[in-house]
């Protein structure tokens, strides 16, 4: 049987990825393609004391916000198995309803 493709739309392009994606990997794609890079001293009131961005520096020492990366880890955790179960239709809902 042919593997089926579903696309997720990353605010510049349609991504595609596996119906049968696992968590990790979706959180991944949401983390590299949805989660900003921020400037927490200048935009962000919690800057201070925000334990949130310690995994998120890339190699030049850029942060991503981890408030928001945190919120895409909790959706997945309560949505993730609903996605797993669902229709190929309803899994591309539910891909379209993600910020991009």
């Amino acid at each position: 049987m042919k593997e089926q493709i579903l696309y997720i739309h990353t605010g510049q392009e349609f991504l595609p990825i596996s119906s049968k994606i696992c968590k990790k990997d979706l959180q991944e794609i949401l983390s590299d393609n949805f989660v900003p890079y921020i400037e927490c001293f200048n935009k962000c009131g919690k800057a201070g004391i925000c334990r949130l961005t310690d995994n998120l520096r890339d190699r030049k020492g850029d942060q991503k916000c981890g408030v928001v990366d945190n919120i895409l880890d909790n959706f997945l955790n309560v949505t993730f198995d609903c996605f797993k179960k669902s229709s190929m239709e309803d899994k591309q809902k539910y891909l379209r309803a993600l910020p991009g």
